[in-house]
């Protein structure tokens, strides 16, 4: 990637410094060739009145490089963004000049925004460099701009970038996704027929990144709206992007309709998703594959139109227990495939000390759960248990931890995690090694002592097959066990 001056977007939600080098040009529709109107009518997306202030708060932007460090820029121009995070760039907010290798810029803001700073010389020529961040009201940004990594162009800048609230700003996304139902009113509408929300059956490491929600066919190209399921995953697509259908046939990449190309979505794009254009796919095509630029890299598998769900009567059932003292609003549960639980499904609002959900899950899934307080921000502290079809979790919430128990099949896994954090505490790894084979021998037809015994690798695996039952290994719990071999 080039002409990069910083990176914008963790990989690890906790995470509280980047390093990084991405740059990406602004998001602006593509010349039409499929239908588009664009933006989208007024009127249809509002901004979430719960994530204004009743008074703004300061926020600063500081930072600066070692005397080391060689840069051909002397100030930032400063642009923020609409509430729904686009960027424009015809109205310069400030100039920060670089004074003694350091700047530094205030601000009052009621709610959360995107932010852009763009490199610019002392001539006023305006660069290519630039970073994209968000403002979150009375926090501090830091930025340190570093020399090109070896091997990297001279104009390829590397940055560490520092932020306290990356929960907060988390919350906010989740907040403005689900409240404009994935959408911003700066979005183009594209025409034609469409595959609204596909199924997509086979990932790879896809998974926890990109979904394809849209698919729209039209004569002279094939559009698809990609979005970024884990919003700090710095998601890119590569101009050498293209579809393969079922046959083999590959449809290479044509234009960027809304969003960017080769390097970060940007603030908008990285909350509601891009759209592309491609090589027409033949009326008929049934499924394809979306590769992100070669058969090795990320790619979205056999995408292909969903099947009407029945409604079906709920088989999981969560209760969660708050205690008196503990003054979380509400919880968010992260829910998907195993150990891939950065789909967010559903905002728990705790009332009387409770909180209930309930579902159909057609095969074990997975289920984080991390509270939230009044005023947004996500606790750290999490707890992550597997979703089994017929049964009841229980979650208490107190001294600061999650403790969970609920049906047959919950008390039968918990028992074998307290076991697990018991053992743990020995350093004499025979003896640990004979208390986990101890309690599988008599345990082994618990379905929840199988489960803890394989995700955690207790005992080695060829052990653990040949105390696990026929019946455990080809119940309901077959679509988790068969992934381990």
């Amino acid at each position: 990637m080039k002409n990069s001056i910083l990176t914008t977007f963790s990989k690890s939600v906790l995470s509280l410094c980047l390093l990084g080098a991405v740059s990406f040009s602004a998001c602006q529709p593509g010349e039409s060739t499929a239908t588009v109107t664009s933006p989208q009518d007024e009127g249809e997306a509002v901004y979430p009145t719960s994530q204004i202030l009743a008074s703004p708060k300061t926020t600063t932007i500081e930072g600066g490089h070692y005397k080391f460090v060689k840069i051909d820029f002397t100030s930032f121009n400063l642009y923020l963004s609409d509430d729904f995070l686009a960027i424009n760039e015809n109205e310069v907010v400030a100039n920060l000049p670089i004074v003694d290798k350091q700047f530094s810029y205030s601000l009052s803001i009621d709610r959360i925004k995107a932010a852009r700073l763009r490199a610019v010389k002392a001539d006023g020529t305006v660069t290519d460099y630039f970073m994209d961040f968000f403002l979150v009201p009375g926090d501090t940004v830091d930025v340190e701009i570093r020399e090109p990594l070896l091997g990297q162009s001279k104009n390829y800048h590397v940055a560490r970038y520092s932020q306290r609230n990356k929960i907060s700003i988390e919350h906010f996304a989740w907040v403005l996704r689900n409240s404009l139902k994935w959408t911003s009113p700066n979005y183009p509408k594209v025409e034609g027929k469409c595959w609204d929300y596909p199924q997509n059956d086979t990932y790879d490491n896809a998974t926890e990144r990109y979904q394809v929600r849209q698919v729209y066919f039209n004569p002279d190209e094939t559009v698809v709206r990609l979005i970024s399921l884990d919003f700090f995953s710095e998601p890119v697509v590569s101009s050498n992007c293209y579809l393969v259908d079922e046959k083999g046939n590959m449809y290479t990449f044509k234009r960027v309709v809304y969003g960017n190309i080769d390097n970060d979505f940007g603030p908008e794009a990285s909350v509601f998703g891009a759209y592309y254009a491609f090589e027409p796919l033949p009326e008929g095509t049934e499924r394809f594959n979306f590769y992100m630029g070669d058969k090795s890299m990320t790619a979205v598998m056999n995408i292909h139109e969903r099947t009407p769900e029945k409604k079906m009567a709920s088989n999981f059932h969560l209760e969660v227990n708050v205690a008196p003292g503990v003054w979380d609003k509400g919880y968010m549960i992260y829910f998907g495939d195993l150990f891939e639980t950065r789909y967010k499904g559903q905002e728990l609002e705790v009332k009387d000390g409770k909180c209930h959900y309930d579902l159909y899950v057609d095969k074990p899934k997975w289920m984080t759960l991390k509270g939230y307080k009044e005023d947004g921000p996500i606790e750290h502290s999490n707890i992550s248990v597997p979703v089994i079809p017929g049964e009841r979790a229980e979650v208490r919430v107190m001294n600061g931890s999650y403790y969970y128990s609920g049906s047959t099949f919950y008390q039968q896994y918990c028992q074998a995690d307290y076991l697990d954090e018991n053992v743990r505490r020995y350093n004499n790894k025979p003896m640990a090694d004979s208390l986990y084979m101890d309690y599988l021998r008599k345990h082994a037809n618990e379905e929840g002592c199988i489960l803890f015994y394989q995700i955690h690798y207790l005992v080695p695996q060829d052990s653990l097959r040949k105390y696990m039952p026929e019946s455990i290994k080809e119940g309901r719990l077959k679509p988790i066990l068969s992934l381990y071999k």
